[in-house]
């Protein structure tokens, strides 16, 4: 029998290391797939939200609040990968799916932020729901590629004050009705509906308004 062939120290290191990279990169594969996953499982139940919150508000409400405690749990988990996966539109549903994005940015930037559990939840909740009111917009204004004119911009802001109407009467907490209604307020002014300015922007507000 011949004898064994050794593998020198360095060889045996390099096809280590290799393999360690191969299992790392299997595992970060892996958790990509897993957080798609949970976006796709996400962005339909925010499109049920979206549908039944007319017909069932506080039901409706209620199913989105465990949705929320779900993308703690799947998205914020790995905020790195939500980041990276996040989806700009999946089978036409660009509306849901921009919600969503906002939500869990919005969960993420007030954790990095160290705002307390029951607060980075509300902000989520409130990004979910913060367009809701663009349901009330005909979608000739919503999808008219042209400049609106001052009556259809009016119209377009609109949306804010119905989405806070519509908030109030599903029994949303006023932290909620606050982001939906102030979302678009700037720190200056400058923005809609009210043109509030500085500390008079409720909080959680501002920060879904920068996301």
């Amino acid at each position: 029998d011949e004898p064994a062939t050794e593998v020198a120290p360095e060889v045996a290191a390099m096809l280590a290391a290799k393999e360690a990279r191969g299992r790392r990169l299997a595992e970060h594969r892996r958790r990509i797939v897993a957080v798609e996953r949970a976006f796709v499982v996400a962005a339909h139940a925010a499109r049920d939200i979206s549908k039944n919150i007319y017909s069932q508000p506080e039901k409706t409400f209620a199913n989105a609040s465990t949705l929320i405690e779900q993308m703690v749990e799947s998205l914020l988990a790995a905020p790195e990968l939500a980041i990276q996966v996040m989806p700009d539109r999946i089978g036409g549903e660009e509306t849901y799916f921009h919600s969503l994005n906002v939500s869990v940015l919005a969960m993420t930037l007030a954790r990095e932020m160290s705002v307390p559990a029951e607060f980075v939840r509300l902000a989520g909740l409130g990004a979910l729901f913060h367009d809701i009111g663009l349901n009330e917009i005909p979608s000739r204004i919503l999808l008219n590629p042209a400049p609106l004119t001052r009556a259809e911009r009016d119209l377009r802001e609109m949306h804010c004050e119905y989405g806070a109407r519509i908030a109030r009467e599903a029994g949303m907490p006023v932290n909620i009705v606050n982001i939906i209604f102030q979302h678009h307020e700037l720190y200056d002014g400058g923005g809609y509906p009210r043109r509030l300015a500085g500390e008079s922007i409720d909080a959680l507000a501002r920060l879904v308004g920068v996301v």
